[in-house]
């Protein structure tokens, strides 16, 4: 792994999941804040400290792959936390108890629910990409559930 593997990984993984939560509030988590710094500060050894650019760049890989994972939980969680005030909220788009947009909403939950354990299950795998494909499959999820009910 090089230096240039771990910034195309920033840039096609890290920067789509946290500028989705970034968006939500205007800020970013703190943890995801920390896993970039340590990051980019393995990637300091390499040029300030003589360590191995392969040493450096796995290091750095491992602390963006671990805030990216916490991207996509933590968008999750911001939504399982939207939808306890689905039914709770006068203005949500299934008032009045319509019991079929009720039963719609808590199906497509259900969806939600059982991709996210498939993707937190294949974060152990060897294949990485299984659990980046699994978590964005929830992110667009959690998208088109928003977009239907908030």
């Amino acid at each position: 792994m090089t230096e240039k593997d771990v910034y195309i990984f920033y840039n096609e993984r890290v920067k789509v999941a946290y500028s989705e939560i970034e968006a939500r509030g205007n800020a970013l988590p703190i943890e995801l804040l920390f896993e970039i710094n340590s990051a980019f500060d393995h990637l300091k050894r390499y040029h300030v400290d003589g360590q191995s650019e392969e040493e450096a760049a796995q290091k750095a890989y491992a602390h963006l792959k671990r805030g990216v994972l916490d991207a996509y939980k933590i968008k999750l969680k911001y939504f399982n936390e939207e939808y306890q005030k689905l039914f709770s909220d006068s203005e949500n788009k299934c008032k009045n108890n319509d019991t079929e947009c009720i039963h719609n909403a808590i199906r497509d939950r259900k969806k939600i629910s059982e991709l996210a354990t498939k993707a937190r299950l294949s974060e152990g795998s060897d294949d990485v990409s299984d659990a980046f494909d699994g978590w964005y499959a929830v992110s667009i999820q959690i998208d088109e559930f928003e977009k239907k009910y908030f």
